[in-house]
């Protein structure tokens, strides 16, 4: 920008993940150790000291995609999300000074996550102060909460939400969380007092039966199965529209293959076009374009569209 000069703090390939903490003046950044290229993927969170770049930090190794997780910081302590096998989500927390890694906390699932702090004066978990996490579950359109004193999920707790959280944040009293909705584009603002409940917690909180979970899984694939079949059905009747019926013949109807022109008793021409008709066919088309050499191809996708089957299931 004009005006402004670039100064470069220290080299590595940054992936997107960052984090500053103001008093300390320290900044955490993913940074991927294993390409040289533009990546999503980070390998490691790397620890840097704004006022003395040079000077050698602590930096934590884990694995995830930088959209899907998320870093806070609470004090010397770092947490992270990040997937420490494949297919698995957890939380991490590490300690900033010595760079040892002193929790892991599995989550649900395997979703994109978002973090934020809370921490609540009374509640039904704890006769005194209670510090969590909200970790927003975005393919489950929920916010679980994880007890970091106990290092543990507040079990069969949720506060639903709705689709696809991808952000929240906590007010400056600590009383109201607010989450975004990335695909309906709203806000949902959580009262954490009325959420977690002196006495008790309410009943939207408590995860549902498992039968209630297995209807609506029900009701998805039900749903994505009468898709399927309806789009098969689509593509069935478009490409049927390609297959030529084969005409009926009558007692009057002629078949002309050619036409002869006699003069003075002598074959004077042939002609095989004049009056002669051809069956607009697949391989009739094919043999009179063969000299493009794109039509087999066109030919071969063509062939494997028509003859897909949608439905996945067997």
């Amino acid at each position: 920008m004009p005006g402004f000069a670039a100064t470069s703090v220290k080299a590595g390939n940054a992936t997107g993940l960052l984090k500053i903490s103001p008093e300390k003046h320290l900044a955490f950044i993913a940074v991927n150790d294993t390409t040289p290229s533009e990546s999503a993927t980070f390998t490691r969170i790397l620890q840097i000291d704004l006022n003395a770049p040079a000077a050698a930090l602590p930096s934590f190794t884990l694995q995830g995609e930088d959209g899907e997780n998320d870093l806070v910081l609470l004090g010397d302590l770092l947490y992270v999300t990040g997937n420490p096998a494949p297919g698995k989500k957890a939380l991490l927390r590490f300690n900033s000074t010595t760079g040892a890694q002193d929790q892991a906390i599995d989550l649900p699932r395997d979703t994109p996550t978002r973090l934020a702090f809370v921490t609540l004066k009374k509640t039904p978990l704890v006769a005194g102060p209670f510090v969590g996490m909200l970790v927003t579950m975005a393919d489950d359109y929920k916010v679980v909460v994880v007890d970091l004193k106990k290092a543990r999920l507040v079990p069969r707790y949720r506060i639903p939400v709705q689709l696809y959280p991808m952000d929240i944040v906590v007010d400056g009293k600590g009383q109201t969380a607010y989450v975004l909705n990335w695909i309906v584009n709203t806000i949902t603002a959580i009262n954490l007092e009325a959420a977690f409940g002196v006495k008790g917690f309410p009943n939207f909180t408590q995860e549902p039966p498992a039968v209630i979970k297995k209807y609506h899984q029900d009701v998805i694939n039900a749903c994505t199965d009468l898709m399927s079949h309806f789009l098969q059905h689509l593509k069935d009747c478009f490409c049927d529209k390609f297959l030529v019926d084969c005409p009926t013949c009558g007692e009057e109807d002629k078949v002309y293959l050619g036409c002869v022109e006699i003069r003075e008793n002598r074959v004077y021409y042939i002609c095989n076009f004049t009056k002669r008709r051809y069956v607009k066919s697949f391989q009739t088309w094919g043999y009179w374009l063969s000299v493009i050499p794109i039509l087999p191809a066109i030919k071969t996708i063509f062939g494997q569209f028509c003859c897909s089957i949608l439905d996945t299931k067997p």
